[in-house]
């Protein structure tokens, strides 16, 4: 479903954004997040506290997650990522979930850019001392390499109404998420559901000016 016009969206704004590397989930969150006057969260920052890109454990994952979700659950809030090891805490309580899903020359465009700018400038990321370094995006050989991960992804995904992903949000799109885990019944949202699903930056600038026009 693309192209909802915002006045349609469950309230509060309970959103995720999911899309590969480089498709722009973090520059729409944020703008979003502006937008609605809500508070925005990348995912990484959830899984991710020190440097050299060590992850932190599930419990601490699974804690960040609840704590931002429940605490902003009345107002809204709008995260970037989709990772799957916090589907559990994630899916029972978003009402919107968004996809960005480009072709593959606009993604890599946009992640090359972003890639060079990062590397440019030092850039913190997700509030951590971590950095992308130049060295790091030439090791295409490497399994965590972004450019090559995203292009694995990206092939694997080519299927993407056959795949797991695919059938996960659709499900929950259909009938809610089975498994609440963690979440208290409070914080789980009953009421309807929307998928949005963008294939062009186009048309999400012409949705997100709608949004402008409302806010």
């Amino acid at each position: 479903m693309a192209n909802v016009p915002f006045s349609q969206l469950p309230k509060p704004n309970r959103i995720r954004i999911t899309g590969l590397s480089g498709s722009g989930k973090s520059h729409l969150g944020a703008r979003l997040a502006t937008l609605l006057s809500v508070p925005h969260a990348q995912e990484d920052s959830f899984h991710f506290s020190t440097k050299d890109f060590i992850m932190d454990d599930k419990q601490t994952v699974d804690a960040r997650t609840l704590a931002f979700t429940t605490a902003n659950a009345s107002k809204g809030y709008v995260t970037d990522g989709f990772w799957r090891d916090i589907n559990h805490i994630m899916m029972p309580q978003i009402n919107v979930v968004i996809e960005l899903q480009y072709p593959i020359y606009i993604i890599l465009w946009q992640l090359m850019k972003r890639s060079v700018w990062r590397c440019w400038t030092g850039e913190k990321l997700w509030g951590t001392d971590n950095v992308e370094t130049v060295w790091s995006h030439l090791k295409l050989w490497d399994n965590d390499n972004v450019f090559g991960q995203t292009i694995r992804v990206w092939w694997n995904g080519s299927e993407e109404p056959q795949s797991a992903k695919g059938k996960l949000r659709r499900d929950w799109f259909r009938e809610g998420w089975p498994e609440r885990g963690i979440v208290p019944q409070e914080y789980c949202w009953t009421g309807d559901r929307m998928l949005l699903v963008f294939k062009h930056p186009t048309e999400l600038d012409v949705w997100l000016r709608e949004v402008e026009k409302m806010n």
